[in-house]
């Protein structure tokens, strides 16, 4: 106990800079990752999430380009970084997502003065497959409920009643809650309240009660420590696949928390709100309400 106390002590870093032996031959390219990763962190204050996502990218090209020295950067490095990509399985998306990550990284060093070989006009978008979107319906999360244990009930039914992300759920903390409302810093740094369901909430205290939690994470591990969001991930997907659903991934019960509340009647811009988004654009990604309803719909209101 003594050393979560400590790491509960312990800030972090905005982000996690890039570990590089001094000794490895990329030792200039890291140098550079990690000057530029300073200026996005420190000046442009992006946010840790964003800052994740650049570390993570580019630390898979500058192991897998074979670039030592962004002076020295050119298309053959990065057509390599982008077959390894592939013949990893990486998605089209993700790759994409990666590569705007490294041109961010060559404009920025250009504007400094840098001369870099590579040619960005030559760099095209993979083509990428439709996103997947998953919904179930309000008594396809109930049968799931019913088969859970009372940890997977948890983390499945906070995901359902408030639509929260599964990085919100993760890094739930007991400062957070104030009975059946949750507020916390969402996406994009912005402040959000949502409010479980009764059943819910007396569920949760339970289980902190239970836990004899009384500050910092609610989801700790064996030892004590925060949980990550893998495990809460591997643990919702079993309660999931025991009913059938092999197809489940975290953010479907974001999308079916947003189709049932539109099946319960409510409109765009209150379903915009309750989600959380800054634009009607996203929300209507999220919507399943009216699939497989059209011809009814059609005949309803055009014949």
């Amino acid at each position: 106990m003594n050393n979560y106390c400590a790491f509960k002590n312990f800030k972090p870093m905005t982000y996690d800079k890039l570990n590089i032996s001094p000794g490895l031959s990329k030792k200039a390219i890291a140098s550079q990752i990690n000057e530029y990763l300073d200026y996005c962190a420190n000046v442009r204050k992006m946010s840790r999430m964003t800052m994740h996502a650049k570390e993570s990218s580019l630390r898979f090209f500058m192991i897998e380009s074979g670039c030592n020295d962004l002076k020295e950067l050119t298309n053959e490095h990065f057509n390599k970084f982008v077959k390894i990509e592939i013949n990893r399985g990486i998605s089209a998306r993700t790759i994409n997502t990666r590569t705007y990550h490294i041109i961010t990284l060559v404009k920025y060093f250009r504007e400094i003065g840098m001369n870099i070989p590579l040619c960005i006009p030559l760099i095209m978008k993979l083509k990428e497959l439709p996103p997947r979107r998953v919904s179930y319906t309000c008594e396809e999360i109930e049968e799931v409920l019913q088969n859970a244990t009372e940890f997977e009930y948890l983390l499945i039914k906070l995901g359902f009643d408030t639509g929260m992300r599964i990085s919100e759920i993760t890094k739930l903390s007991y400062e957070q809650i104030h009975g059946r409302r949750i507020n916390f810093i969402g996406k994009g740094t912005k402040s959000r309240e949502v409010y479980m369901s009764m059943d819910c909430c007396q569920r949760l205290a339970k289980y902190i009660d239970a836990h004899n939690i009384t500050s910092g994470r609610i989801w700790l591990n064996a030892w004590g420590y925060p949980m990550g969001v893998d495990t809460i991930r591997r643990t919702m997907k079993k309660a999931f696949i025991r009913c059938g659903h092999d197809d489940f991934y975290p953010h479907a019960l974001r999308h079916s928390f947003g189709t049932d509340i539109q099946r319960r009647g409510a409109d765009i811009m209150v379903i915009k709100e309750m989600m959380g988004h800054s634009n009607v654009a996203t929300t209507e990604r999220y919507l399943h309400g009216f699939e497989g309803q059209l011809q009814g719909l059609f005949d309803a209101y055009r014949i």
